[in-house]
């Protein structure tokens, strides 16, 4: 896929197959994360896989308590996270990115997206 149709053509997806990802096309998702442009080049981020159903459950009662009103705006439902077969959890270390560490994140995340969308799969930050 071109790089602008993959931009143009990503969109949210908060509904999905009850079908496993398999570990390569996961790896191959999340190798583009090393390509990402970030503050100094520090590369702050670690990124999380999760495909288990209680941590899933964790997650979504996390979000719940501490973002209840951005779920709510945005359309969150319990499916959203909990019935995703893969969470793919972008987490920023502060520490090396004092500064920069939410744009650092964020460029994270879409390259994430974008490398979903292009090989045909959806997701939603």
């Amino acid at each position: 896929m071109e790089t602008i149709e993959c931009i143009k053509s990503r969109r949210s997806r908060r509904k999905y197959l009850k079908k496993d990802i398999d570990n390569k096309i996961l790896e191959e998702i999340v190798d583009v994360v090393r390509y990402c442009p970030s503050s100094l080049n520090c590369q702050p981020w670690e990124i999380v896989i999760v495909k288990e159903q209680e941590i899933k459950n964790k997650i979504f009662e996390l979000k719940k308590r501490f973002m209840p009103e951005f779920l709510i705006r945005l359309g969150y439902t319990n499916e959203c996270i909990v019935e995703a077969p893969v969470l793919i959890v972008v987490c920023v270390d502060t520490k090396k990115s004092p500064s920069r560490w939410l744009e650092d994140g964020v460029f994270a995340a879409n390259s994430l997206l974008l490398a979903i969308n292009n090989l045909g799969l959806g997701g939603f930050i």
